[in-house]
């Protein structure tokens, strides 16, 4: 692709965040924390130029201009909500087993899919941004798109769903990191690659998400996209698999990243 990439060492991890991020660092994390942005419009590339506002400059920042890096590490559930500075009687834990358990739902499963290949490519260990202008990085920065479906919900169906992805290039990115939007003109598909997660047979119903025998991953270069479907908004399964998509089970999705990004196909 001729673009560098910002690759992040183990040694390095450790010596920024600890033994607890040594094995695996979202690269978005740790451009953070010392003082740098990735930029979503240019695929896997990074601004290296340090930020030198003064004092002054930081403290009439906008609200949210910039995340605290402790905001982006992950909880154990463990932790309690506080009342009158003491600790209740229920925990985070509490309140993701009640927002969280119905797996079917279509927020929820577009969570577990992007946990799933985040898992797979080995950088789950930072929490997921919501907003962003791509779903996961892999190790060495490259940004890909998630996305999923299922043949079915969690609500009552006489038949299978439809299988439908959002493929559409966008006109603007938000950036979580420095809260900046960002226009493109024209719209564009900022990740290197989607990977397309389906979940379910049509002719059994009730999956269980916690199978993970049970999703199918479709992995596929953005710029077989931009050239097939440029400006497309939506794809149906039949039609995204005469693109030819690398097909694979869970085992296979890293393997199957790396190759659509070397290979551009």
């Amino acid at each position: 692709m001729g673009t560098k990439r910002n690759a992040v060492s183990t040694k390095a991890a450790t010596t920024e965040f600890g033994s607890e991020y040594a094995e695996e660092v979202d690269v978005r994390l740790m451009l953070e924390a010392r003082g740098m942005m990735t930029d979503p419009l240019r695929t896997g590339a990074v601004m290296s130029e340090q930020r030198t506002e003064d004092a002054d400059d930081r403290s009439n920042r906008p609200p949210g201009a910039t995340m605290r890096t402790e905001a982006l590490r992950l909880r154990t559930g463990s932790e309690p909500f506080r009342l009158a500075a003491t600790a209740t009687d229920f925990t985070l834990l509490d309140y993701w087993s009640w927002s969280g358990s119905d797996l079917l739902s279509n927020a929820q499963r577009g969570v577990m899919a992007e946990f799933l290949v985040a898992h797979a490519l080995g950088t789950a260990r930072t929490p997921r941004l919501e907003w962003g202008a791509f779903d996961v990085l892999t190790q060495k920065g490259d940004p890909i798109e998630v996305k999923s479906a299922a043949f079915w919900q969690s609500w009552p169906q006489t038949r299978p769903s439809v299988i439908e992805f959002d493929i559409a290039p966008r006109k603007s990115f938000w950036d979580p990191l420095t809260n900046e939007t960002r226009e493109c003109d024209p719209p564009r598909r900022p990740a290197i690659a989607y990977v397309f997660c389906v979940l379910g047979d049509p002719v059994r119903p009730n999956p269980d998400p916690l199978d993970i025998d049970e999703w199918r991953f479709l992995i596929l270069a953005t710029s077989r996209l931009d050239s097939e479907r440029p400006a497309q908004k939506k794809i149906r399964l039949n039609p995204l698999l005469t693109l030819q998509p690398r097909d694979v089970s869970y085992a296979g999705v890293r393997e199957a990243i790396e190759a659509v990004i070397r290979l551009g196909r």
